[in-house]
């Protein structure tokens, strides 16, 4: 199964799940208005869970044009609901 979600969207809007490349080809083109990239990601079938719940972490970092890099120390953990 493959995710396929418009990069300038949020909340879900515009997602699809597909089971091969054709499929993902014709949603892409029949939705392409208003769509400036997209992101094409495998679906996770068995998501390691926390209290039963996907999960994941968001942290920030600047890295610079010499490439140091510069992380935030206060990311956090965003649950799913329900």
């Amino acid at each position: 199964m493959w995710l396929v979600k418009p990069s300038n969207f949020n909340r879900g809007r515009g997602i699809g799940i597909f089971k091969n490349m054709r499929e993902i080809q014709d949603y892409m083109f029949k939705k392409k208005s208003g769509i400036k990239g997209w992101v094409v990601q495998k679906y996770i079938e068995k998501p390691l869970l926390l209290d039963g719940r996907k999960f994941d972490f968001r942290v920030w970092a600047l890295v610079t044009g010499d490439f140091k890099i510069y992380v935030y120390r206060q990311g956090y953990l965003r649950t799913s609901s329900g």
